[in-house]
Formats: C-alpha cells, structure tokens, sequence
C-alpha cells in the first residue's frame, strides 16, 4: 500500500513544531548536500527559525563558500537586467546599408541576365533525334579544337606554324561537317534546319 497522504497545516504546538523543524531541517540539508555531491553542482542553503532571532544554519558550512555564491548570484542578475545601450544609425549606416541592397540588387540582376543570355537548355534540343544531337556535338567538339590550337598558337607565338595549323583544322572541321550533316540527312526528315543547329552552337558554316 502507498504510504498515506499527509494534509500540511501549521503546527500549534510549539514544542512538537521546534521538533518538526529541527527533523526537516536536517532532510533538506542533507538533500542539498547530495544534490551537490551527485551533480557538482554549487548550492546554497540559508535557513533561518521562526522568530528569525537565532543564527542561520547554512550550507555550506563555510560562510566563505557561501558569500562567493550569493556574490556570484548578485553579479548574474544585475548583469542579466543590465541593458545594452541602444545603437545609434547614424549617416554612414544608412548609406552603408543602403550600398549593400544595391550591391544585392545588382548581382541577382546579373545572374537573371546570364540565364537568359546564356541558358543552360533549349526547348528546340527536346525535339531532335539522337543523329542530330551528335552532329551538333560534333560541331561543339570542333570549335573546341579551334579554339584550343588558337590558344597554342598564342602561347608559342609562332608566326610560321600558325597557317599550316589552321588551315589542317579548317579541314578536318569541314570534313566532319559534311558527314554529319550526311548522316542527319538520311536518318530523319524532322524540320530541325541546319542553320538551328548552327544557331545553337554558333556555328555560321
């Protein structure tokens, strides 16, 4: 069985309410002191009688130890209720934050700019077969080449190769033109024109 439920009510009889405050005087130490050993925890107990006449029992025992934790209280709640001083915007904030929002601003319309200058897809690439696909990627593949003997012939700045390199990619871009542009033409009759293939690469032919 529980134990059962005990009705708190003010003691009238002094002797067995000294008796009573002594006993749970000494649980609620006791309790403190544990609750301090278990946790590490820094407590505090002022206990005071009655008649407030009588010394405090404390907890801890040294008033020390006691005075450093009711210090250390005082600080923290003087310091939680110290507000901060409030900032002034002055001039240059405003101008400052106002430059930011520009500067914001600015860069999504750049970025908006680049996608519709540069898009990363094409509505027209979801209507051609695979045959004209790989001939656009042959003419990409070309350009490349172009523009990676270009860069060469920039870096080794020789005048005297420059022709013969040239006109051999020149050659090899129009021969790889022509049998691509052979292949789409017999694969599909799709109205995907070449000058559309040219217009997605860059390609003038």
């Amino acid at each position: 069985m529980g134990r059962a439920k005990v009705t708190l009510k003010h003691i009238q009889n002094e002797r067995a309410r000294k008796v009573a405050f002594n006993q749970r005087r000494k649980g609620l130490i006791k309790k403190v002191s544990d609750f301090s050993i278990l946790c590490e925890a820094k407590a505090c107990l002022i206990v005071y009688d009655a008649d407030g006449n009588g010394e405090p029992v404390t907890f801890p025992e040294d008033p020390a130890i006691v005075h450093s934790i009711i210090e250390k209280y005082e600080t923290k709640k003087n310091n939680k209720n110290d507000k901060p001083p409030p900032k002034i915007f002055d001039v240059e904030d405003f101008f400052d934050n106002r430059n930011g929002m520009v500067e914001a601003e600015i860069t999504k319309i750049q970025k908006e700019i680049l996608n519709i200058k540069y898009p990363t897809n094409d509505a027209s690439l979801n209507s051609m077969t695979m045959q004209q696909k790989l001939f656009m990627i042959a003419k990409l593949d070309a350009k490349i080449e172009a523009c990676n003997v270009r860069i060469n012939m920039l870096k080794n700045k020789s005048q005297t190769s420059h022709p013969t390199q040239l006109n051999l990619v020149q050659q090899n871009i129009s021969q790889d033109q022509q049998v691509n542009l052979d292949s789409t033409n017999q694969a599909a009759d799709e109205p995907v024109a070449r000058d559309k293939l040219g217009e997605l690469v860059g390609w003038t032919g």
